[in-house]
């Protein structure tokens, strides 16, 4: 005979597998309740002090939220237009400058030979030409990526509308299915999952807080032009995991080699390959020591217990594995420590 409990555990395991199975397109869900989580609160509080229903509430939030998104977005476009000018005015002629880039490339002549970057792409450059025009040509899975990252972006907005809608509802509703006398033991570990789970989403802010001071800082140091904006945006880089490093040290690295500008009088190469260099290090120092020691204090896990739930999750889901494994390590801890104590 299957009983309450039994049937209770056989859907938790086969909700798992489904979100294994389904983990490509998990990524639009999970943001979205990340996203619900962190501004439930928000909505909670227009609510009680304009005393509109919620979900004049949530309108409200989406709006507020994309004026700022679309006012950033001006700022920034605004300020790449700017610096694209004063690119332009700086060098006269962005393709004789782009090709006085490539000429700073280091090479060496040994027996007879040279070898070195520069020659390698000034000899390949119309073979790079006829391959951009291709790619021009060929926009039919350029568009359909297109069409497939606003599909997400479209699934991430309605899914988050309704979390915030009826998200409290439904965890009181699947709460309320539980047996009378284990209600107070289910909201009293949900209240301990949200404690650890918010500890999370601090330790996330202040990750981004000090790797955006820690670059703008080396950065500055090093003389990189717009070293601050730079140094912030690699702080939100590290959102996106393991890609999003990667992406920041190749824009760092690039802008400071077209730019050459540095206080340490190197050249655009030895600049570029220092901040690659530099990059890593404090990537290295992030994994290994900040991540584990600033979770493990506000998720109260150990450091190894960190770094293993962070490359078990990449390594069995992916992208989404690396963003949910910490928030079900800390999840599964409260579960194991609170039963643990209710068997002694």
């Amino acid at each position: 005979m299957i009983t309450r409990k039994n049937l209770i555990i056989l859907l938790i395991i086969s909700a798992c597998l489904i979100f294994y199975l389904a983990r490509d397109i998990m990524l639009p869900f999970i943001l979205a309740a990340v996203f619900a989580y962190i501004f439930s609160p928000v909505v909670d509080f227009i609510q009680k002090k304009l005393r509109i229903r919620r979900i004049f509430a949530i309108i409200l939030l989406f709006i507020i939220l994309i004026g700022l998104i679309s006012y950033s977005s001006f700022w920034v476009i605004s300020k790449i237009l700017a610096e694209t000018l004063e690119f332009q005015e700086e060098i006269g002629n962005i393709n004789s400058f782009g090709i006085n880039a490539i000429k700073r490339l280091p090479e060496w002549e040994i027996g007879g030979h040279i070898f070195g970057l520069k020659t390698l792409i000034l000899g390949n450059l119309d073979s790079v030409v006829l391959y951009v025009s291709q790619i021009q040509a060929s926009l039919i899975p350029l568009v359909g990526g297109v069409l497939a990252y606003s599909l997400r972006i479209l699934v991430f907005i309605v899914a988050s509308y309704y979390l915030l809608k009826d998200g409290k509802k439904l965890l009181e509703k699947i709460t309320s299915q539980f047996p009378h006398k284990s209600i107070k033991d289910v909201r009293e570990v949900t209240h301990q999952i949200n404690i650890a789970l918010g500890g999370y989403l601090r330790g996330q802010l202040l990750l981004i807080l000090i790797m955006a001071t820690v670059s703008s800082i080396v950065l500055t140091v090093l003389g990189v032009k717009y070293s601050v904006i730079l140094g912030v945006l690699t702080g939100f880089l590290e959102l996106i995991p393991f890609i999003g490093p990667i992406v920041a040290t190749a824009i760092v690295a690039s802008i400071a080699f077209v730019s050459g500008e540095n206080h340490l009088g190197l050249d655009p190469t030895t600049l570029s390959i220092l901040i690659i260099g530099i990059y890593f290090i404090l990537r290295q120092l992030e994994d290994y020591f900040v991540i584990p020691q600033l979770l493990g204090m506000l998720t109260r896990l150990h450091p190894l217990v960190i770094l293993f739930s962070i490359l078990a999750g990449g390594a069995i889901a992916g992208p989404v594995g690396f963003i949910i494994s910490v928030p079900i390590a800390a999840s599964l801890r409260v579960l194991l420590e609170y039963y643990w104590k209710k068997s002694i």
